[in-house]
């Protein structure tokens, strides 16, 4: 039948789930850090799209149902509206959430960059707070700018 007897499953799938967040985390490295000069703040054009794409990419991990976590980033945004860097400024504390909120931002959310006294666009940033509730997913939490 299996060549595994069935008592050792539960470990199996532990370290089935402990390879795919290593994975996961290897591959996840998009976060960079930014410089600190303060740059003009960019607004989200996608919302809508945005919140959708980034909520259907949720890690599945396990995690008790209902937790909880907050990640805040800052993000790089350049002059045609693409997020080219994410930094986390507050972890969640999951340090899968927080590389969730970095990659899903750079490879999901499109922005209207600032612009200059002329009205070109300019290097900006963008700065949210994503919340996820574990275990059940929803949209990420907006403050009334988003």
């Amino acid at each position: 039948m299996f060549p595994f007897p069935s008592k050792s499953w539960p470990a199996i799938a532990l370290l089935a789930l402990a390879s795919s967040i290593t994975a996961y985390a290897e591959g996840a490295d998009q976060t960079h850090a930014i410089e600190t000069k303060e740059l003009p703040e960019a607004t989200l054009r996608n919302s809508d799209e945005f919140r959708r794409k980034l909520v259907g990419n949720y890690p599945a991990i396990n995690i008790p149902r209902g937790v909880r976590a907050t990640a805040t980033i800052l993000v790089r945004v350049n002059i045609q509206g693409r997020a080219t860097s994410c930094q986390i400024t507050k972890s969640s504390g999951v340090s899968i959430i927080d590389q969730w909120a970095c990659r899903g931002t750079v490879r999901y959310a499109r922005f209207i960059p600032a612009s200059d006294a002329d009205d070109n666009p300019v290097d900006s940033q963008w700065s949210e707070s994503l919340t996820l509730t574990l275990g059940n997913p929803v949209a990420p939490e907006a403050d009334p700018a988003f």
